[in-house]
């Protein structure tokens, strides 16, 4: 929950910057509330901070980090790339990883290990999605899939898909993590899948041409002058 609300608020601030004519910011916010949440997430599961009273507020931690690196790009007049590459490795190497966690597990009775598959295939989705993010993505249209279809597919999947995979498997605990596992790497997946098409093929939108409405026949200089208010009939 904290994950779609930081990234809805940092995409929220993308597109009012962005309707000021200037949208490179929605990147630095997206990718700061990212990072901001796995932060978060990783602080709650080590029990860094007490899950009760005032440090509660500490998870909003990934809402201002994404509206001032927002804030602070779009004054500092950044270039949107950087951005875009951070966010493409991050995604492709989740995909790539869990990917790689989900073969070294299959004899887990968990599911899930972080063998050589999962570091390599991480490794390599991260080089792949920050190229890919540095060079092909461009204009706002295809930035708004790249930023925004590999969370959706992560959480869908993994919400969605993953506890249908739990309940169909009985509600084992020992096996839930992987099964919830599968349901984000197939909704990543998705999502990757959306991003990439649309930044390789990029937008088919065109740009209508406006002619001159036609409202009657020509007419020469002399005979203007029969049709005037005010002038010679």
């Amino acid at each position: 929950m904290r994950a779609a609300v930081s990234l809805s608020l940092s995409l929220l601030l993308g597109s009012r910057v962005a309707s000021a004519g200037n949208d490179e910011p929605i990147g630095y916010a997206v990718v700061a509330a990212e990072l901001g949440t796995a932060g978060v997430f990783a602080a709650n599961f080590n029990n860094v901070w007490p899950n009760h009273g005032p440090a509660l507020m500490l998870n909003m931690t990934p809402i201002l980090l994404g509206v001032g690196a927002g804030l602070g790009s779009h004054y500092a007049d950044l270039p949107a790339e950087p951005a875009l590459a951070v966010h493409g490795a991050g995604w492709f190497g989740i995909a790539g990883f869990l990917g790689g966690a989900l073969i070294d597990g299959r004899a887990e009775s968990w599911g899930l290990r972080a063998g050589p598959m999962a570091w390599t295939l991480g490794a390599l989705g991260a080089i792949g999605g920050g190229v890919l993010g540095a060079t092909a993505v461009d204009g706002s249209s295809q930035r708004g899939y790249w930023l925004a279809a590999a969370p959706a597919g992560f959480v869908g999947g993994g919400l969605v898909l993953g506890g249908l995979l739990v309940i169909l498997g009985g509600v084992d605990g020992d096996t839930a993590s992987g099964q919830f596992a599968t349901g984000a790497l197939v909704g990543t997946a998705l999502g990757l899948g959306v991003s990439t098409y649309f930044a390789l093929h990029g937008s088919t939108s065109t740009t209508a041409r406006v002619q001159p409405a036609v409202t009657g026949p020509a007419l020469s200089d002399d005979s203007a002058h029969i049709f005037s208010f005010g002038g010679a009939w």
